[in-house]
């Protein structure tokens, strides 16, 4: 977008199931990790696990549904100076029952100098990977750190 787009001064929306935008979160990119030059990055996500409407769109419906739900949202009509589209088909791991008891048990087997992390263990946020990622490399450093103090 135009970098003086007027955007609300926040970071993005999650949008509930249960309400008319089709996208299910709006990233205001630029608010979270800087402006870039004279333009304003945004990243709408559409679909939810058993959404097919959001699987067979195809990219120009996306594109405006993504025009549409930033009026919506924002009351904010834009002119993008780029678009691009990325699908992550099937991208979400879906935890089951017993999820966290399966992690557990892959941990609890693992030699305490090797650590696993990643989404489909711990959630598929930023904060939740970065989180589980330190704790891993926290665990291999105590790990180690003993095994030299032997």
């Amino acid at each position: 977008m135009p970098g003086g787009t007027a955007f609300p001064h926040c970071s993005g929306v999650l949008v509930a199931g249960d309400e008319s935008p089709h996208a299910k979160a709006i990233t205001l990119s630029s608010r979270k990790w800087g402006q870039r030059g004279d333009v304003a990055l945004l990243r709408l996500s559409f679909g939810r696990f058993g959404d097919e409407p959001a699987l067979t769109a195809s990219d120009d419906q996306l594109l405006a549904w993504a025009a549409d739900d930033l009026v919506t949202v924002f009351g904010v009509a834009v002119d993008p100076v780029d678009v691009r589209v990325r699908r992550w088909i099937e991208a979400m791991p879906q935890y089951g029952p017993g999820h966290a008891d399966v992690v557990a048990e892959l941990r609890a087997g693992l030699p305490p100098t090797l650590a696993v992390a990643g989404s489909y263990l711990d959630g598929i946020g930023v904060p939740a990977c970065v989180g589980a990622a330190g704790r891993a490399v926290t665990s291999v450093i105590e790990a180690l750190d003993a095994q030299v103090a032997r």
